[in-house]
């Protein structure tokens, strides 16, 4: 997650939105030719961008500090144990 005033987007996306289950709206963005999701914005969370981990270039600057949708998880995906786990999106 990045201050979406520290991103600076280069080309067309898509966007969709929807309401989640928390009540509050989801907008994802999306490239309009493959339809990749690329991020998304909570209206929860005023001025933060959620970055898609598989669509930067430079994973040196990933730092995870969760694992997210634990109850979803697939078997084969390995987990960092050291990190704080979550079964879903924390509210």
């Amino acid at each position: 997650m990045v201050a979406e005033d520290q991103l600076e987007i280069h080309g067309n996306v898509s966007t969709f939105s929807h309401k989640a289950k928390s009540g509050n709206t989801m907008t994802k963005r999306f490239c309009p030719n493959c339809g990749s999701l690329l991020f998304g914005k909570n209206s929860a969370k005023p001025n933060v961008i959620s970055i898609r981990a598989g669509t930067v270039d430079q994973v040196e600057v990933i730092k995870p500090i969760i694992n997210l949708f634990m109850d979803r998880k697939v078997p084969s995906t390995s987990i960092d144990e050291n990190l704080k786990q979550a079964r879903r999106m924390p509210l």
